[in-house]
C-alpha cells in the first residue's frame, strides 16, 4: 500500500515538474517573440523630413509662419526655387530650379560629402500647401542631375534618388549617415521664408 502511494506521488511531482516546464517554455517563447520581432508598425521609415511611399522618396516639411498664404506665394516667387509656379487657392505647384546641394552649409565638407551630392544640381516636384498660418512643402520626384562630364556620367544625365536612397524598400545607412541630412538643410533653407524688413 504505501508503495503504491509512493509510487503515485512519484508520477504527480514528475506531472507538476513538465507541466512547469511547459508553461516557463510559453512564456519565453511569447517574451522572444516580443524582443526579436517588432511589428512593422515600430519602425519608422521617415527620417530628415524624408519618407517613403511606394517605394518612392518623398520631402515633406511643416513650417509655422505669420504670413499669409499671398505672402508666402510672393516669398516662394522671389526665391527663385520654383519654375512653371502655378497658383490655386492654397497652394502652389511647380518644379524645383536645379539647386546644388548646399553640404558647407549643413557642416560637411568636400571630402566627407558623396560624390553625387557635390556634382549634382537637385531636380523635382513641388507642392506647398497653406493651412492656419502653417505651410507645408512636399517635394517629389527627385532627381539628381550630373553638373559636368566624369568618367562614369555626362553632363545633364538624371538618375532618381531612389537608386542612392532605397534598397528592399528601406532607406539605405549611406542615406541616413549624410545624404539625407544634407538635402534637409538644403530643402529647409530654400524653402524657409520670413518676414521682410522693410526698413532699408
Amino acid at each position: 500500500m504505501k508503495k503504491s502511494i509512493s509510487i503515485l506521488l512519484l508520477f504527480l511531482v514528475c506531472l507538476s515538474v513538465e507541466a512547469q516546464k511547459k508553461n516557463n517554455k510559453i512564456t519565453d517563447d511569447v517574451y522572444a517573440t516580443k524582443e526579436e520581432k517588432p511589428s512593422a508598425e515600430g519602425q519608422s521609415q521617415v527620417t530628415n523630413n524624408f519618407l517613403i511611399e511606394e517605394n518612392k522618396v518623398i520631402w515633406q516639411k511643416v513650417f509655422e509662419t505669420p504670413l499669409s498664404f499671398r505672402d508666402v506665394v510672393e516669398k516662394v516667387k522671389e526665391s527663385g526655387a520654383m519654375t512653371s509656379m502655378e497658383e490655386g487657392d492654397t497652394k502652389i505647384i511647380g518644379d524645383l530650379k536645379p539647386l546644388p546641394a548646399d553640404f558647407k552649409g549643413a557642416g560637411y565638407t568636400m571630402m566627407n560629402t558623396a560624390i553625387i551630392v557635390t556634382s549634382s544640381d537637385l531636380l523635382g516636384y513641388v507642392l506647398v500647401e497653406y493651412k492656419d498660418n502653417r505651410y507645408r512643402v512636399t517635394i517629389k520626384n527627385i532627381q539628381l542631375s550630373q553638373k559636368y562630364d566624369d568618367p562614369l556620367s555626362e553632363m545633364g544625365q538624371k538618375t532618381s534618388i531612389e537608386v542612392y536612397a532605397i534598397k528592399k524598400g528601406e532607406f539605405k545607412n549611406s542615406f541616413l549617415n549624410s545624404i539625407s541630412k544634407i538635402l534637409d538643410y538644403t530643402f529647409t533653407k530654400t524653402f524657409s521664408v520670413k518676414k521682410s524688413n522693410d526698413n532699408w
